[in-house]
């Protein structure tokens, strides 16, 4: 690896180079915590680490320390995309939605992140080249689940760098939009790397939601999934395929609130299919996808968790593909 752990100061001016071990773990909130740990012996001003050229990197933020002999000092921080799920995506006054239409990506990501931490993150003026046509953002979702999702709904993903700037400058720390990569001619052809697939076919495919009220007078919504897997109130699956399960969520005040819940939870229990990847020699970023070739269908799966991990001066990568059991 050419880059280099780096120690920070408060300010994000560097500091010097770090041999400590610990790790970086980054990607969508639902696998990857997004933050950093580290133990070690740390000089006064040390308030962070980065590697240069990456996302890697953060400001503590929690430190822990025994009184022993060994005298142990553990330290966490958010890393720069984990900091973007510490803020919520809230509808403008007067709308009932966030809504971006006809926007490039960049523009939609430089309006949302203008707005939080002070303005912390820096956004290319530059256009992506990703156009946003249309999309509506889960109410009241964190900006990093929302900018995420926006992002893989048009191949693209989210892009986070700090570099090094001019001398005596602090870092920056920048966010912006490319497209995805598809993994596939690197990999598909590579006797190192194994890939597992599954296709479960004995998820569930209707799921009775039931709020609020008492018996017959109880809020009810049915949700159901169709070939692709996504969730809506229109039945696909009838007779011998019908897969039925009751979800109790009694506490739902409002429809929406019961539809959300059930949503997630037949996200839990539908059918699936996945791949799996061995880590030796895959090389990629949140976003990217895998390619694989599985009973004469192509499987395509995004890479939704990236960890670097820091021992004895050694640098080491483990990956976590979406839907991974």
């Amino acid at each position: 690896m050419d880059n280099q752990l780096i120690m920070l100061t408060s300010s994000r001016h560097e500091l010097g180079p770090a041999d400590f071990d610990g790790d970086f773990e980054v990607g969508s909130s639902d696998v990857a915590s997004n933050s950093l740990s580290f133990t070690g012996d740390f000089p006064a001003g040390c308030a962070g680490l980065y590697v240069p050229g990456t996302e890697f990197g953060g400001l503590f933020e929690f430190v822990k320390e025994a009184s022993d002999d060994d005298q142990t000092v553990s330290y966490k921080a958010w890393t720069w995309r984990g900091l973007l799920s510490q803020w919520i995506i809230c509808p403008p006054s007067g709308q009932d939605y966030y809504t971006v239409t006809n926007q490039d990506a960049n523009i939609v990501i430089r309006n949302l992140l203008s707005t939080i931490l002070g303005g912390f993150f820096n956004v290319p003026t530059r256009d992506s080249g990703i156009t946003i046509s249309s999309y509506t953002f889960a109410l009241y979702t964190t900006v990093l689940d929302g900018l995420m999702a926006m992002l893989d709904s048009v191949d693209a993903k989210l892009y986070i760098h700090a570099d090094k700037t001019a001398a005596g400058a602090p870092i920056q720390v920048t966010v912006e939009a490319v497209p995805a990569v598809t993994l596939d001619t690197v990999y598909n052809t590579d006797s190192q790397l194994t890939l597992t697939y599954t296709d479960d076919n004995m998820g569930i495919n209707h799921l009775i939601c039931m709020g609020s009220g008492k018996l017959q007078n109880r809020m009810r919504v049915d949700l159901y999934t169709n070939a692709r897997g996504a969730i809506s109130q229109t039945k696909t699956f009838t007779g011998f395929k019908e897969r039925q399960a009751y979800f109790d969520y009694s506490s739902a005040q409002s429809e929406e609130d019961l539809i959300k819940y059930g949503t997630k939870r037949l996200n839990e229990l539908k059918s699936y299919k996945n791949m799996q990847a061995n880590d030796a020699e895959l090389e990629g970023d949140i976003g990217d996808r895998l390619y694989g070739y599985f009973h004469g269908t192509g499987v395509t799966v995004p890479i939704a968790r990236k960890t670097l991990k820091i021992s004895g001066g050694m640098y080491t990568y483990v990956y976590k593909l979406k839907g991974e059991k």
